[in-house]
């Protein structure tokens, strides 16, 4: 019997149990790094347009600049920093535009205002 030997390699179907495969599809509410990176750079530019409607550019901004915070743990660091960076600049635009239209105009709808402002 000293022949035979005493340890056993592992299977190819144990080695990885553990660890999800790279075909698998992710757990629903689990995205990449790299995919949340990329959406808070596609929103940034996008709000870098939109701040001309605030109601549509703010949210847009807030969405993109929370998207690039959580992108900053993914592999894509500089996506998501430049996601983040025009984000901030749409945000900022579409606040003071929101503000100087609304001291211009009232209450934002042209200078004929029922709204009492």
């Amino acid at each position: 019997m000293a022949d035979e030997p005493t340890t056993e390699e592992p299977k190819a179907e144990e080695a990885g149990a553990g660890e999800p495969k790279a075909d698998e599809p992710k757990a629903a509410g689990e995205c990449s790094g790299k995919n949340v990176a990329m959406a808070s750079a596609l929103l940034g530019l996008i709000s870098l347009f939109a701040w001309l409607s605030p109601v549509i550019g703010g949210p847009i901004s807030v969405v993109g600049l929370l998207l690039g915070i959580k992108g900053t743990a993914g592999d894509k660091k500089a996506v998501a920093v430049a996601g983040m960076v025009m984000s901030l600049l749409g945000l900022i635009a579409a606040v003071t535009y929101g503000y100087v239209a609304t001291k211009i105009f009232g209450c934002g709808c042209g200078g004929v205002c029922t709204c009492g402002g």
